[in-house]
């Protein structure tokens, strides 16, 4: 197993950041197999970062020495459809080096994709299990629809019996689940988590809430409150149900401006959940493409989280995200 020995705080944060992608959509790194991802399905960020790992991630974070990363999530970078085994093979080779000198090392945990939908949802989710038993902590399978993201080719996942049985198979083989989906969906996906206590739900992104967009003050406000209600509903499902504090940039490109709502609704997520289950995470490089870098990133973690404790700051930069992915501390 993986033991993370945690140091005495000093003048740079420390961060377990726990949502990262690694990539290559140009086969640079020299690895057994063909990278198994798609620079289209990508997107922007993937031209703008062709290739991404964690000695990346490290050197971005820490750049201006305003953090030190003691560990991280590498999250499914949408690998095509059933070859999710295939993509975390391809990750566990650069996270051990196999493939390459690292240039710094972080411990690196793994969520993979599956289609719980699937017929072959069980059997994949065994044969992930067995392959990577020590880094591999869960499945994150997007569902988000209208607006809909890659590989989501339906509305109901949510509510469909199929994909209930493989969310149940979660729980046979020790494995969290990464809820990422709009925020009218979020109601749904509270009746799952509240049915299977024994499985923790890691909801992606702040609930994928986005004000970017809105017309009006009036449409502004219901699309906090169809999200609010949402998040309510996964709050009250049970205390296995965690909060990623991520994507800011996706609520509001100036989220870490004077004036932007973002401060706001983050009190109000952090008094709901507590911080004890609620963890920062970088996002990277997709918030990095978008003009977020480490210092800015850092920093403006920093300051929405200025009026809380020493305990919850350490909860939301660390020891939150290593209890929701079951990461040994030594303290």
């Amino acid at each position: 197993c993986f033991v993370f020995v945690l140091m005495t705080m000093s003048e740079a944060q420390q961060f377990f950041d726990p949502h990262f992608h690694q990539w290559d959509v140009i086969g640079c790194t020299h690895t057994k197999g063909k990278p198994p991802h798609d620079k289209e399905r990508l997107g922007g960020p993937a031209e703008t970062f062709p290739t991404f790992d964690h000695t990346n991630l490290a050197e971005h974070l820490e750049k201006g020495n305003h953090c030190r990363v003691i560990g991280a999530v590498h999250v499914e970078a949408l690998p095509d459809v059933g070859n999710g085994l295939g993509e975390i093979n391809w990750s566990v080779e650069k996270a051990e080096g196999k493939c390459c000198a690292p240039a710094a090392f972080i411990p690196l945990m793994m969520v993979a994709r599956v289609d719980l939908s699937s017929d072959t949802a069980s059997s994949e989710l065994d044969a992930l299990q067995k392959a990577h038993p020590t880094r591999l902590r869960g499945i994150r399978m997007i569902v988000n629809w209208e607006p809909t993201w890659p590989l989501v080719a339906r509305s109901d996942y949510l509510t469909s019996p199929e994909f209930e049985r493989g969310y149940a198979a979660l729980g046979n083989v020790g494995f969290s689940f990464d809820l990422h989906a709009n925020p009218y969906q979020l109601e749904d996906a509270a009746v799952l988590a509240k049915k299977y206590p024994t499985i923790p739900v890691i909801i992606s992104h702040f609930g994928c809430l986005k004000l970017e967009g809105a017309d009006t003050e009036e449409d502004k406000q219901r699309r906090i409150s169809v999200w609010r209600k949402g998040m309510r509903a996964l709050q009250d499902a049970g205390d296995h149900v965690y909060l990623k504090l991520s994507m800011f940039c996706y609520v509001d490109p100036d989220w870490d401006q004077d004036g932007s709502p973002v401060p706001a609704l983050f009190d109000e997520m952090v008094d709901l959940f507590g911080a004890s289950r609620c963890m920062f995470a970088s996002n990277y490089p997709v918030d990095l493409s978008l003009g977020v870098d480490g210092p800015r990133l850092i920093q403006g973690l920093q300051k929405l989280a200025k009026s809380r404790t020493k305990e919850e700051v350490q909860d939301m930069f660390y020891k939150t995200a290593m209890r929701a992915y079951r990461v040994d501390q030594q303290s």
